[in-house]
């Protein structure tokens, strides 16, 4: 609501109103068609003439059409004095299939201009026509206006021009665009300035207040792997009252990581989250940490652009996330490659073991078999214990050959490494899975 700071009636009238596109509404129009009309009569003759023409076989396609077909209580002399065959099939058409005709649904969709300020969402471009208006018989000397926008943290300023004349029943027309970045109560502020015939200078304003609401809401979580990789996933409801087309989401990473959007659109899905309101969208991005440089928590943005019903952009971009470093992992194994690909039961392969040291000092590590009893359906070929030398920052990689026994789904694992020179020790319940096929399986 505009409150000004002078009672006085000023002579210049000043008008503010929202440009917005116009909405769909759902309005009920009663079908009035009455049967003595000149359309009516034109349309139910020549729909007579024309199924008179025709044998029954060929009407039955048209049941569809039924509301051009003439009423069989029609009180129209020409339609009683027709072919009473033709009357009865055209009766027995319009009784046996009763499903509402095209002049019977009334519910239609129009557009209106919108009946009030309506919502305004963050993300979305906010534009305004101010009008000054000249409501007397002389001019206005030295008009000026200055349009500023208070939000919480800040005061904006969208329009101010210089001291003009407005002649008698003439009027300034101005427009603002601004990007609605915060949430909460805006106000607009609009002062208007001018000179009177004694050249005093007079001001009034006036306040706009609307609030900011947020369209989507953004969750987000972050799953950091022992190899480096971070995986991102983010969840996109839709919380506004309008459907919304996600036009782009896409992930800023931190200058330390390079980003892989891992998303898959199908093309005949439909990308709007349009099913009412609330319905949410998963996204998935993978970070890799740039080699050299040191972890960091910060991964970097989430920009996210729509468009409305009408092609109204909106965009967003979300402050710098961040996560919870894991702790560093001073040794680290894992298993690199399994020979042969396919293993059957009672025939040996080999696994390939990578050692990385991840700590500031060498390492000599040992690496056996900590729980003989882990696995009885894969055991060691000899002796399954070896030393090797690792240097900080750098991985080695040994062999080990198993044999196993029972086929099916097995884990390996059971062992553990140790630190000779730091003490370091570690377990390894589980390596990897191997699965073991019979000896006797045919493969194809």
């Amino acid at each position: 609501m505009a409150t000004s700071t002078s009672k006085e009636q000023q002579p210049i009238s000043l008008r503010v109103m929202r440009l917005s596109k116009p909405l769909f509404s759902n309005t009920d129009v009663n079908y009035y068609e009455p049967t003595n009309s000149i359309i009516t009569k034109a349309l139910d003759q020549t729909t007579t003439k024309i199924l008179s023409s025709m044998e029954s076989q060929q009407l039955y396609p048209m049941i569809n059409m039924t509301s051009f077909l003439p009423n069989s209580t029609s009180e129209s002399s020409s339609l009683n004095s027709s072919n009473s065959s033709l009357n009865q099939l055209v009766s027995s058409i319009d009784n046996s299939y009763p499903e509402p005709r095209m002049r019977d649904y009334t519910d239609t969709e129009i557009l209106k201009l919108p009946p009030n300020f309506g919502m305004i969402y963050l993300g979305e471009t906010f534009v305004t026509y101010i009008c000054l208006n000249n409501e007397t018989n002389k001019p206005v000397h030295a008009v000026s206006v200055k349009i500023e926008l208070q939000t919480s943290s800040q005061k904006l300023l969208l329009v101010e021009n210089r001291p003009t004349e407005l002649e008698v029943k003439k009027n300034l027309e101005y427009i603002s665009q601004y990007e609605i970045k915060e949430l909460g109560v805006h106000i607009l502020i609009c002062t208007v300035l001018y000179m009177t015939e004694n050249r005093e200078q007079r001001t009034f304003k006036r306040f706009y207040k609307f609030q900011v609401h947020n369209p989507i809401a953004v969750k987000t979580k972050v799953n950091s792997l022992s190899d480096g990789r971070i995986f991102f996933e983010a969840q996109i409801q839709n919380t506004s009252q309008n459907r919304m087309y996600l036009e782009r989401v896409s992930f800023e990473p931190h200058d330390s990581y390079h980003c892989k959007d891992l998303n898959y659109i199908v093309q005949d899905e439909s990308p709007y989250l349009n099913e009412p309101t609330n319905n949410v969208r998963q996204y998935l991005f993978m970070l890799e940490q740039i080699p050299g440089i040191s972890p960091l928590n910060k991964l970097g943005k989430l920009d996210i652009q729509w468009r409305t019903n009408f092609g109204e952009v909106g965009h967003l971009q979300t402050s710098t996330l961040s996560r919870k470093i894991p702790p560093i992992e001073y040794l680290h194994v894992k298993v690199t490659s399994i020979q042969p690909e396919i293993i059957h039961v009672e025939q040996p392969f080999q696994c390939t073991i990578e050692l990385t040291n991840n700590s500031p000092s060498d390492m000599n590590v040992q690496f056996s078999l900590a729980k003989h009893d882990y696995n009885s359906s894969i055991l060691c070929k000899g002796k399954c214990m070896k030393n090797v030398k690792v240097e900080s920052q750098k991985s080695q990689t040994f062999t080990i050959q198993f044999i196993p026994i029972v086929s099916g789904l097995h884990s390996l694992g059971g062992f553990k490494v140790v630190d000779i020179i730091s003490g370091l020790s570690k377990e390894l319940d589980h390596l990897t899975d191997i699965y073991i096929y019979d000896e006797d399986l045919i493969l194809n």
